[in-house]
C-alpha cells in the first residue's frame, strides 16, 4: 500500500478481509462486532495504530493517536450525552497529562489530569448563575477532583465586550 502521503482517493474505501476482520496494515474502516464502535484510520498488525477516529453509536467520538490498539498520545474527545469536549493527552483511553476540558454549559478547565481527574496546577473558568452571565475564574493546585489551594480567583465578565 502507498505511504499515507501518496494515498489515492480509492484507498480510503473500507478494507477488511473476507472474514470481516479488521484491516492488518495501512488505512481502513472497521465496525466492531458489537456495532457500538467504528474506527476509521491507520492500522498496524491488525491493531489501531497511528492517527484515526473512533466513533461511538451514541454520537461520541475520539480523534487522535492510537498505539498498539490503545488510545495513546494527543487527541480530542467529545461526549455526546453532555456536549463536553477534551483536547490534550491520553493514556490508555483516559485523559492524562495536560489538556483542556470545555463544558457545554460554558466552563473551561486547562491543566493537568490524572486518570481523567483534575490534578496539579490549573486554571478553571465556570459559568456563573449571576445576572449578565459572569464567569468565575480560579487558578490553583488540584488534587484529584478538588481545588486544594486557590492561588487566585476573579469574576470575569463575559458578553459583548471584546
Amino acid at each position: 500500500m502507498a505511504a499515507a502521503s501518496q494515498r489515492s482517493p480509492t484507498s480510503r474505501l473500507q478494507r477488511r478481509d473476507s472474514q470481516g476482520r479488521p484491516p492488518q496494515d495501512g488505512y481502513g474502516v472497521y465496525t466492531y462486532p458489537n456495532s457500538f464502535f467504528r474506527y476509521e484510520g491507520e492500522w498496524r498488525g491488525g491493531k489501531t495504530h497511528g492517527r484515526g477516529k473512533l466513533l461511538f453509536k451514541d454520537g461520541s467520538y475520539y480523534e487522535g493517536e492510537f498505539v498498539d490498539g490503545e488510545i495513546m498520545g494527543e487527541g480530542c474527545r467529545l461526549w455526546a450525552s453532555s456536549g463536553n469536549t477534551y483536547s490534550g493527552q491520553f493514556v490508555l483511553g483516559e485523559p492524562q497529562g495536560h489538556g483542556i476540558m470545555k463544558y457545554k454549559a460554558g466552563g473551561r478547565y486547562e491543566g493537568e489530569l490524572s486518570r481523567g481527574l483534575r490534578e496539579g496546577l490549573t486554571s478553571a473558568t465556570s459559568q456563573g448563575l449571576q445576572p449578565r452571565a459572569r464567569r468565575h475564574m480560579r487558578q490553583g493546585t488540584w488534587m484529584p477532583a478538588r481545588l486544594l489551594v486557590p492561588d487566585s480567583w476573579a469574576w470575569v465578565a463575559s458578553g459583548t465586550c471584546p
